[in-house]
């Protein structure tokens, strides 16, 4: 062990080689959540301190601060 962080990765210990070894998609974080949860616009997304926020709202709040 070296000491850093960036360098030992002890947090990997905490995945299935399957998962360290899985192919990334090849798009941004934003476009593979609106890809996967189309059908899910009415759930809760976030709940942070006592508020939720559906997908719907998620979605619609980055697109405002991305403008």
């Amino acid at each position: 062990m070296t000491g850093y962080p960036y360098i030992d990765k002890q947090f990997l210990r905490h995945y299935s080689e399957e998962v360290i070894l899985g192919e990334v998609p090849k798009k941004t974080m934003y476009r593979f959540m609106v890809d996967n949860n189309t059908s899910n616009l009415y759930k809760t997304a976030i709940r942070y301190f006592g508020k939720e926020f559906t997908y719907k709202e998620t979605f619609e709040q980055i697109d405002i601060y991305a403008q």
